[in-house]
């Protein structure tokens, strides 16, 4: 088992010598990782330069070569007592290179200081070596040697040269072969003399190099195949601060221990990583152990050791079919499933092919390669195509499977070459060449008794060969006899496996294993040795389970010996767990012959629809599953194709679906249980059949409408195909309930006029028979058509006499249903007006009866009324609208019309109704009548009625004063109408004009205003304090006093018994919409408000008289100056618009319910003051947005005002001044 130690570039080496310590030893298992050869090449450096890397050797330099010690070169030789020092060894700085270590051979004498012997030891990484080639820059002389093994001569063409050194030359570069390297504590031993040739050349140099391409390695998690060659990865280390001595770190697998080493010694504080070569023996889980321990005390043994679980996976899978033998009839084609088991323990991809099959044959695979889990099954698709040269009978074809891990093969030596391994062999020789020891192969055979050869060390020679040097000697010309022996455990594994047998031999040899030549050039010329002269393959039959031998014999005539082999096996590696797929193997039986038959021809007509078919066999069939019947049909336009009528296991059977008129041919295709079916183009029997009834067609001619309004209609009848040439009679039927009734019987063709006498749905057939009595068969009607000779009563939902929006909501009422248009008419005049009507249309979109009309005219009278059209086309105009009534006899009789009338005036007339009488019931209207146009219905005479245009109503009298219709009489009343009017009415009423305020006393107050022919009541509203809100206590907000109605000139209302204090009232003008008006016109000002200040006099010495308005009217006047001399009076309050403000529309506000008063107690009379300001401020206002003045030179009153003014003017007296200083 090889090993491989990856040192750590941060650690001690482990394993250099280590002087004891004192302290603590603690040894430590740290990781145990696996991994493969890695398939990437990557160069790298074993042994740096000294130019590069100050690389260390230990050096001896001696006066001459013949004092060197022996075996220096050989890895076992102990160099501790030689001197430590860096490469390059010089005697002098050479282009910029500074000397490690100086070699200086000054002085005449040639053997001063002349030999440099120079050892270094170094470590493989972990990976595989591809090639190596070492390269040393020196003077004048250099011998290198690896591991003992001579790399070239200082003697030869690398090693010596007279001139200078150079990195690098071709002076000292050789290839190395990577067999020479071991794992781990490679020897490069280098021999340099400096000497002088011909040149006068005085330096010594020597700094070598040794360069490799290798297969780099890496730990991985991937699965572990069983027969995977794996590389352990070992991690231990000493991390106590003492050194361990005698320690052995040990590898177990299974419980055994299946590597070890033993040390000296391990230094304090170091680690390493140690790789170990290692197959896994068996499947399933494995248990790794790593651990280390020596001879010296510990305190913690619990990282001793390391143990993982290592599962070792296999491949494997399975094919099976089940089924019984596909068999492959006339179609040639077939098909099978396969059921496909992933038997291993790892994910696999299986894909298919057919290893055997017969000419020709193309046989396909769904799906072509299959991902299956382990214990996974999947259904393959087999689908077969055989040629159509086969012939019947039984064939096989073979599956075979490939798994994405099939060609996965494993090789390994079964017998190392003595280069590697200096394997052991039992040989022998003659004495020169031309004498062979033995006349027969016996001693190529197991079994032999070798026991008086003797034994030796491969290579076997006299001289080394590329640098390997021998381990036995052989010397002389003669024949040299080999035998190693071998054993296998168990043979399967190399079932389908080769074998490499790789011979180096100086001289021609014959080559055996068991027995059996695998390669011989005895009979050829002689050769040198080379590693390899030969590389011969051969198959594993030759191996036995047990004991094997290799044997040669090899001959030299050269005066040079040479003999190493290598014996390589490369074995599929699903051997290892017995796993040998073989192709699936599938018969297939061929059968591509029909049965052969005929339908019996039994006459050429039949007179049923039924008909018996018969059949035979042609000849005896032992396989015969059934028939199938086809038959053909020609109609009169030619033979159609084949149809299937059924199939039978028996010889006839009955056609039943015949039809009239038709010819058919019938043949029966047999076929047999293996699924061949007879070819056949001809048939066995052809006949006409003649049963069917004839046909025939009823339309209605000359309308396409349905519903229709016509009073009747034409039916046509005729036959419904040209082949029915032969009907006899027609019978036109109506339905009636359930059944029907016949109308006409006719012998051609021809048409019926049908008129009925009310509408309804009415449904029609006509049934023909034909010369030979077959009668046609109805059960649906040919004519469904309905009668609908009534016009749509349909009309507009009534408004109010007044609209207050500018659009219109209509509404159809009555049956809409059967509608198909309903055009909207309207016309309008300006209100109150009476003209003649000029109507025009409006497109209005009806959604389930309702429409919108837009575009309203303020002051307008609008009449809309309606021409709807239903599907029959019916339709119901109103001008003139035609309506019908019956009367009962009685006196006083009234008529509702259907919709409304026009006064005679809008329609341009003196009178709109006609009515005319039909008195006795025999259809003529010959009575006809006069309208009443008075006022007083007793004035009317007994021939006239009179209308209610407002309600459209006809009112009738006694037969003195008014007609009066007989009981059985009825009246035809014609006239144009209109199904609804109204009048927009978008404006408020206008403002309250005319406003006075008188008061007889302090305690009472009367408003006076004009009355307004639109307005329809007046609502008299009173407040105490106009800054409060609405729900301020008391009377807070406007306080509904009186609702009046107008006057016809002059309106009042008094309120009496009021507290002496300001009182606001306002009059609101409502019109008949409901809109309001809440402004007021008091002396040519228009106000939103008036104020009554009822509060008593301040004491006033000089009353200003002039402030009085001299417009203030002269009824008013003698009130406002005794007011004032009072110290009371009337004062007016107003929110007055602003300049360009737009009139706003009627008020809809609701009034707040009456909130009760709080008694306001009378001002105390203040004493008299110092002068003051024109105006002040009232307490309390200053800080507020709605600071008030009080008037301290004039009335004393208070007013609202703003802030920001310079000057105000008091509007109860009209005393001006400027605006008091405020915070």
């Amino acid at each position: 088992m090889a090993t491989r130690f990856l040192l750590l570039a941060t650690a001690a080496v482990l394993l250099a010598l280590a002087a004891p310590t004192n302290g603590e030893v603690d040894l430590q298992a740290l990781s145990l990782e696996y991994g493969f050869a890695g398939e990437d090449e990557a160069p790298i450096t074993l042994v740096e330069s000294g130019r590069d890397n100050a690389t260390l050797y230990r050096y001896l330099i001696l006066d001459d070569y013949s004092e060197a010690p022996e075996n220096w070169s050989q890895p076992g030789f102990n160099d501790s007592g030689w001197l430590l020092g860096a490469a390059p060894f010089a005697d002098s700085e050479d282009d910029n290179v500074v000397p490690g270590t100086i070699w200086d051979t000054e002085g005449s004498s040639p053997y001063e200081n002349d030999t440099l012997l120079v050892r270094h030891r170094f470590d493989l990484p972990v990976g595989t070596i591809l090639s190596a080639e070492i390269n040393v820059a020196f003077s004048n002389y250099c011998t290198p040697y690896l591991n003992g093994n001579l790399i070239y001569s200082g003697d030869g063409e690398e090693g010596a040269n007279g001139h200078s050194m150079q990195y690098w030359n071709s002076d000292g570069t050789e290839d190395i072969s990577p067999a020479l390297f071991d794992s781990h504590n490679n020897l490069l031993a280098i021999y340099a003399r400096d000497y002088v040739w011909s040149v006068n050349q005085n330096q010594q140099w020597l700094d070598p190099r040794i360069t490799a391409t290798h297969n780099p390695f890496n730990t991985t998690t991937e699965p572990v195949i069983l027969g995977d060659q794996l590389t352990l990865v070992l991690g231990v280390a000493n991390g106590g601060n003492a050194t361990a001595e005698n320690a052995t770190i040990t590898l177990q697998a299974d419980g055994e221990t299946v590597w070890q080493q033993f040390l000296s010694t391990v230094a304090a504080n170091t680690n390493t990583t140690i790789g170990v070569d290692w197959t896994p023996h068996r499947l399933g889980d494995i248990p790794l152990n790593l651990s280390i321990s020596s001879e010296s005390n510990e305190s913690n043994y619990l990282n001793n050791s390391l143990e993982i679980m290592l599962h070792i996976h296999h491949w494997g899978y399975a094919l099976e079919y089940g089924g019984v033998i596909p068999v492959v009839n006339s179609t040639l084609v077939t098909s099978l499933n396969i059921t496909v088991r992933n038997t291993g323990d790892l994910p696999d991809v299986l894909t298919f092919a057919t290893s055997e099959r017969p000419t020709g044959w193309d046989i396909d695979y769904l799906p072509e390669s299959m991902s299956l889990a382990p214990g996974e099954s999947g259904e393959l698709l087999v689908s077969v195509e055989v040629s159509s040269m086969t012939t019947d009978g039984e064939w096989n074809f073979s599956i075979e499977t490939t798994s994405q891990n099939s060609a996965r093969r494993v090789s390994f030596p079964l017998v190392q070459s003595g280069r590697t391994a200096a394997t052991e062999w039992s040989w022998t020789n003659s004495t020169n060449t031309s004498q062979q020891l033995y006349d027969d192969l016996n001693w190529t055979l197991p079994g032999f008794n070798d026991s008086s050869w003797m034994d030796g060390a491969a290579p076997f020679g006299d001289n080394s060969i590329s640098g390997v040097n021998y381990n036995t000697e052989w010397d002389g010309d003669n024949y040299a006899y080999f035998r190693h022996v071998f054993n296998v455990s168990d043979l399967d594994i190399y079932t389908e496996g080769t074998l490499t047998l790789s011979i180096a031999t100086n001289g021609a040899g014959a080559h055996y294993l068991n027995g059996n030549l695998i390669f011989s050039d005895l009979g050829g010329g002689d050769h040198g040795a080379q590693y390899w002269n030969r590389e011969e393959l051969d198959n594993t039959n030759a191996l036995l389970e047990g004991e094997n031998v290799l044997a040669s014999v090899v001959r030299n005539n050269q005066n040079t010996q040479w003999y190493d082999e290598r014996l390589d096996a490369d074995i599929r590696q699903a051997n290892y767990w017995n796993f040998h797929p073989q192709p699936l193997s599938i018969s297939v039986l061929l059968d591509t012959k029909a049965p052969t038959s005929l339908v019996e021809d039994r006459g050429g007509f039949r007179n049923s629809t039924e008909v018996e078919i018969n059949w035979r066999l042609l000849a005896n069939a032992t396989d015969l599953a059934g028939f199938r019947i086809d038959y053909a049909l020609n109609n009169g336009s030619g033979w159609g194709t084949w149809e299937v009528l059924g199939e039978f296991s028996g010889y006839n059977t009955t056609f039943s679906d015949g039809s009239n008129g038709t010819i058919y041919r019938f043949r029966s295709i047999s076929f047999d249980t293996r699924g061949n079916v007879e070819s056949k183009s001809t048939y066995g029997t052809e006949f006409l059949i003649d049963t069917a009834p004839p046909t025939s067609l009823l339309r209605v001619v000359d309308t396409t409408g349905n519903p229709t309004n016509l009073t009747g209609i034409y039916l046509a009848w005729e036959p419904a195909t040209a082949t029915d040439n032969d009907i006899a009679s027609y019978r036109l039927q109506l339905r009636n309930g359930s059944g029907w009734d016949t109308l006409a019987i006719y012998a051609a063709t021809g048409e019926h006029y049908f008129a009925p006498a009310t509408d309804g749905e009415y449904a029609f057939r006509v049934l023909a028979t034909d010369y030979a009595g077959n009668g046609e068969a109805k059960p649906e009607a040919d004519v469904i058509i309905s009668f609908d000779r009534q016009r749509p009563e349909v009309t507009l939902s009534a408004l109010p006499q007044f609209w207050g929006e500018s659009v219109l909501a209509l509404q159809l009422l009555g049956d809409t249903s059967g509608l198909v248009d309903v055009e909207l008419q309207y016309a309008l005049l300006a209100e109150g007006s009476e003209a003649m009507l000029g109507w025009g249309a409006l497109p209005v979109n009806w959604d389930n009866g309702s429409a919108l009309f837009p575009g309203l005219a303020d002051g307008r009278s609008y009449w809309f009324r309606l021409a709807p059209v239903d599907a029959a086309g019916n339709t119901a105009s109103r001008t003139p609208y035609v309506f019908e009534a019956s009367s009962d006899g009685a006196a006083g009789a009234s008529v509702a019309l259907p919709v409304l009338p026009l006064k005679p005036v809008y329609i341009g007339l003196v009178a709109n109704v006609a009515v005319a009488v039909d008195e006795d019931g025999g259809g003529s209207f010959e009575v006809k009548l006069d309208e009443y146009f008075g006022s007083d219905p007793s004035q009317m005479l007994a021939s006239q009625f009179r209308v209610d245009y407002a309600n459209g109503t006809l009112h009738f009298g006694d037969g003195v004063s008014g007609y009066r219709p007989a009981a059985s009489a009825t009246l035809r009343i014609s006239y144009a109408g209109y199904d609804m009017a109204t009048t927009i009415d978008l404006t408020p009423p206008g403002i309250v004009k005319g406003v006075r305020i008188y008061s007889e006393s302090f305690r009472s107050a009367e408003l006076v205003w004009e009355s307004d022919d639109d307005v329809v009541l007046y609502r008299i509203e009173r407040s105490t304090n106009l800054s409060l809100g609405p729900l301020t206590w008391p009377e807070g907000g406007w306080i509904v006093r009186a609702e009046l109605s107008p006057q016809n000139l002059e309106n009042s209302y008094v309120e009496d018994n009021l507290d002496r204090q300001i009182w606001y009232y306002r009059v609101i003008a409502i019109d008949r919409m409901g809109y309001e008006s809440t402004k007021m016109q008091y002396l040519g000002t228009t106000l939103e408000q008036v104020m009554v200040d009822l509060t008593p006099p301040a004491v006033v010495e000089n009353p200003i008289v002039s402030s009085i308005d001299p417009e203030t009217p002269a009824w008013l006047l003698p009130l406002v100056v005794g007011l004032a001399l009072l110290g009371g009076g009337v004062a007016l309050f107003a929110s007055r618009r602003s300049a360009g403000e737009a009139e706003v529309g009627p008020s809809l506000e609701t009034v707040d319910a009456l909130i009760e008063p709080v008694p306001v107690v009378e001002a105390i009379p203040e004493e008299e003051e110092p002068e003051l300001g024109v105006f002040g401020v009232v307490s309390g206002t200053e800080y507020s947005r709605h600071v008030r003045f009080r008037c301290q030179s004039g009335c004393d009153r208070e007013f609202p005002g703003l802030r920001d003014e310079e000057e105000i003017v008091c509007p109860h007296c009209g005393t001006l001044g400027p605006t008091p200083e405020l915070p």
